[in-house]
């Protein structure tokens, strides 16, 4: 095998390994809302529980609403931090019902705190999410964290606000085994494999004594 392709097989295989290793995917387990209107049907929380509704996304049990500047907190039985999804639902022209929501992760595994509600008891890791798409990817930074918190900023012609179908999370587990690769440090590497095969063509082109 050519050093090159040698070379270049060993960083792709890094590259799978890490997308292989940071792959256990947990659903929203547990949550609750705030007081918020939102539509019957829409307000029932454990409608966001668990991986994406097969329940066709025109009947309400399918997803859970946060209603126009609601919030709502879930877990997910098990530490997260790193890649998470967020699925949606909107019935007909989505650019005709603007839907959004803030997302804040916290770590209270060492205690709960007053008001699961607030976003002043959440850390600095925050995301944005809208509904121009049915599934949006967002990331956690830092954790691992036990809660996410999230804040409806939808515009008055959403209705009742962001609508849930489910959220999926990185385990940290899973996220804690991905290996951090300094990426001088890798550079170095390579650089001396070159080096050394370099070294050894010039010593098979130098005549024998």
């Amino acid at each position: 095998m050519p050093k090159s392709i040698l070379s270049l097989s060993l960083a792709t295989g890094i590259v799978f390994a890490t997308a292989g290793i940071a792959s256990a995917v947990t659903w929203a387990s547990d949550g609750d809302a705030d007081d918020t209107w939102r539509w019957a049907g829409r307000d029932n929380i454990a409608s966001a529980f668990g991986s994406p509704s097969a329940t066709p996304p025109w009947r309400h049990e399918a997803f859970f609403s946060l209603g126009l500047g609601g919030r709502a907190w879930f877990t997910f039985g098990t530490p997260f931090q790193g890649e998470a999804s967020v699925f949606e639902v909107t019935w007909g022209d989505r650019s005709q019902y603007p839907e959004s929501a803030t997302i804040h992760a916290g770590d209270f595994s060492s205690g709960l705190p007053d008001d699961l509600f607030d976003t002043a008891n959440y850390g600095a890791s925050w995301s944005t999410v809208d509904n121009a798409e049915d599934r949006s990817g967002f990331h956690v930074a830092g954790g691992p964290f036990t809660h996410l918190l999230f804040v409806d900023t939808s515009s008055n012609r959403s209705g009742d606000g962001f609508d849930i179908n489910a959220i999926s999370v990185t385990e940290a587990s899973a996220s804690a085994n991905v290996p951090e690769i300094d990426a001088g440090a890798g550079l170095g590497s390579l650089a001396v494999m070159g080096c050394m095969i370099a070294w050894l063509r010039t010593r098979r082109k130098q005549p024998h004594a």
